[in-house]
């Protein structure tokens, strides 16, 4: 027996149902209806019902939708390839300047202190006005501008640049001036022995300068005073170190160093005894590591006193250096060293 489906009878729709009942519309399965959302527009346009839409007719429709679109984004982006590309115009005149105005600007940063922006400034004005009556005066302020703004080896290497040139021996005196400067520069914060070989150089220099430049006369007094004032040794090592050698530390007293040589009296003293007393109680192990350690520090005290004799009289001549170039002008200064020679570009 198979399975039987039993359907339960129904009564045969009236007239009235009939007429109610809407005729349902072919539905084509192959589409998907998209939902306007409420108060907009549908995306899309209306399908056509009953109709089965293949591949190419969607393509199609999109196409109708997004031509406008693609059609001014495309006429604008020819727009934008063909118009020539050219640089905003502030309204009015264009700004131009001259020498003047460059150089005024270039020397109003360098009395504030801007060395390195007056740097360029100057630099500007040597490109564009190569023929200017402002041409040495830039090339002279480059380098004082190296100087105030603590590069010395910088101004060395434009100074000598210049010098090399012929186009500048009209201001070669001035070139020469400030290369002394540089010289006294470098190496003026460390040891006299270092700083040795740029005084030297910076004489040279000095000496080259003509008798009748006007700033020849401050030369020549630095000059004068480095070369016959320049205070020898004040204090002798040898004498420094023999001092050390009969009283450990006493050396050191003699060249000012108090406290070393207080500290080398007190340690060697403490050492030396207790050296001596091991060796009175036949404890010669104790006694000798004691006693090396006594002559260490010995030969310590003599070797401090000697080199503090030597940098007492290397803080002497750094002094005296110092104060000769404050006194005839040879250290770089706010308003220009050339100012505080009244000498003039």
């Amino acid at each position: 027996m198979g399975d039987f489906i039993t359907r339960t009878p129904h009564a045969p729709p009236t007239r009235a149902s009939v007429k109610e009942r809407p005729e349902k519309e072919p539905v084509d399965r192959n589409l998907t209806q998209i939902a306007p959302i409420a108060g907009q527009p549908s995306p899309l346009p209306p399908l056509e019902t009953g109709r089965r839409l293949s591949g190419n007719g969607i393509q199609k429709g999109f196409l109708r939708v997004l031509l406008p679109g693609a059609w001014v984004q495309g006429l604008l982006l020819a727009v934008l390839l063909l118009t020539p590309i050219t640089g905003v115009r502030a309204q009015g005149n264009p700004l131009t300047l001259n020498e003047t105005q460059v150089w005024e600007f270039a020397e109003t940063l360098f009395s504030q202190g801007e060395y390195y922006r007056a740097i360029s400034e100057y630099q500007r004005l040597l490109y564009f006005f190569p023929g200017s009556r402002y041409r040495g005066g830039a090339a002279l302020r480059i380098a004082e501008a190296d100087l105030n703004g603590g590069d010395p080896q910088g101004a060395e290497r434009h100074l000598t640049a210049l010098l090399k040139d012929p186009a500048w021996k009209p201001i070669a005196a001035e070139l020469r001036f400030l290369r002394a400067v540089a010289h006294l520069e470098q190496n003026a914060q460390r040891p006299y022995p270092l700083w040795e070989p740029q005084v030297h150089a910076a004489l040279e220099d000095l000496r080259a300068l003509p008798p009748e430049w006007p700033g020849t006369a401050r030369a020549r007094g630095f000059q004068s005073a480095v070369e016959q004032g320049l205070p020898g040794d004040g204090k002798s090592p040898w004498l420094a170190a023999g001092l050390s050698s009969l009283v450990p530390g006493l050396g050191s007293v003699y060249v000012e160093r108090y406290r070393e040589g207080l500290l080398a009296l007190f340690v060697n003293g403490v050492f030396g005894y207790a050296a001596v007393t091991a060796w009175r109680a036949g404890r010669e192990g104790l006694g000798t590591v004691l006693g090396t350690a006594a002559l260490a520090f010995y030969g310590g005290a003599v070797y401090a006193a000697a080199n503090g004799a030597h940098q007492y009289n290397d803080r002497g001549r750094s002094r005296f250096l110092e104060e000769a170039r404050a006194r005839w002008g040879l250290v770089p200064r706010a308003e220009g060293i050339f100012a505080a020679l009244e000498t003039h570009f």
